[in-house]
């Protein structure tokens, strides 16, 4: 991470040879393994007695701390700047922090009190193609048909990984939940993609993260969710034990601080669509990490649906041109000509 914080980050689909393409998308990959990493940590606090909430609270306000402390002795000097930027740019940042960051735990650890955990991650996982379908039918960017076929692909083999089972005696309540944590996660996309060009990616998830942290504490009183950590003791992380502190240091400091932050820079250089569509990956991800650390064996239908998703996000790659922003053409340098003003005619 640069020691300076830039105000912009350039879009990898602009002439810019600084943000190449393949780092952009590197960045998106690195952030859904990074988030796919949580699931053994948070298992091992589960299994020791926390509840979901309070798993989602240690690692939301550990990441909020640690990325506000890297933001302070980072820019030093520049606080009053940043303050007056978070200012102008507060509606953004809320809607992020209460919607994209605190809504998505909420309505998911809400919606599998209903529902299966694999249903209830498919219909939240369908939030691509919530974006894809946003950026053709609001921001008229019609994707091509590669983008189309591998988006078919990529939920096909999401289908495949999660294995939902017979959808039939659904809970309305769950489905409901479930839709909210979808349209939270795809609020995540868009929000970074619209403020990407006005505010710095760092800063939105910062103070994003700072609110997420008050709307949680808002919230846990209220007992949609309980609220129980057990601070002492060990957890158990695959075969290996650990003091409980360790998974919670991993859950806020890789999947946390840094998968949001690296997540964030991803959307603002690749656009919503497509970074959307990488995020599929996380699945993908996750299925390999429970196999290695918790010995979760992957289905045949699983490691199909894992190969489906990555061939479908390879066929998004080759028809980008038909989801990526428009680029912006550049303005010629020198001074602006302008036509003559018309004479009036003599009478």
């Amino acid at each position: 991470m640069p020691g300076a914080i830039v105000t912009g980050v350039p879009r990898s689909d602009s002439p810019d040879p600084r943000a190449p393409m393949l780092s952009s998308v590197g960045l998106a990959l690195a952030s859904a393994a990074l988030f796919g990493l949580s699931g053994p940590f948070a298992k091992a606090l589960l299994d020791a007695g926390w509840s979901p909430l309070a798993v989602v609270l240690a690692r939301i306000s550990g990441a909020a701390a640690i990325l506000v402390v890297a933001l302070l002795v980072m820019e030093r000097g520049r606080a009053r700047m940043h303050a007056r930027a978070m200012l102008s740019d507060r509606s953004t940042i809320l809607l992020f922090g209460i919607a994209a960051i605190a809504g998505v735990q909420l309505c998911f650890f809400s919606a599998v009190q209903y529902l299966p955990v694999s249903v209830a991650l498919l219909i939240e996982f369908l939030a691509p193609v919530v974006v894809l379908a946003w950026a053709w039918l609001v921001r008229g960017t019609r994707p091509d048909r590669a983008t189309l076929l591998g988006a078919a692909v990529a939920v096909c083999g999401l289908v495949l990984v999660v294995g939902p089972g017979s959808p039939t005696g659904l809970h309305p309540a769950g489905v409901a939940w479930a839709i909210a944590a979808m349209a939270c996660v795809a609020c995540y996309f868009l929000i970074v993609d619209r403020a990407a060009p006005r505010t710095s990616p760092i800063i939105l998830v910062t103070a994003a993260m700072v609110v997420a942290v008050i709307a949680l504490a808002l919230v846990a009183p209220l007992r949609l969710l309980p609220v129980e950590a057990v601070l002492s003791g060990t957890v158990g992380i695959g075969p290996a034990r650990a003091p409980w502190w360790v998974a919670v240091l991993v859950l806020a400091v890789a999947s946390g601080a840094v998968a949001y932050a690296v997540g964030v820079v991803a959307i603002a250089r690749l656009g919503a669509p497509r970074a959307a569509m990488v995020g599929l990956s996380e699945v993908v991800f996750a299925a390999v990490v429970a196999w290695v650390m918790l010995g979760e064996e992957l289905s045949g239908a699983q490691l199909a649906g894992a190969l489906a998703i990555l061939a479908g996000l390879v066929v998004v790659e080759r028809g980008r041109g038909g989801i990526a922003a428009r680029p912006v053409e550049p303005v010629p340098p020198g001074p602006i000509e302008r036509e003559p003003a018309p004479r009036l005619e003599e009478q």
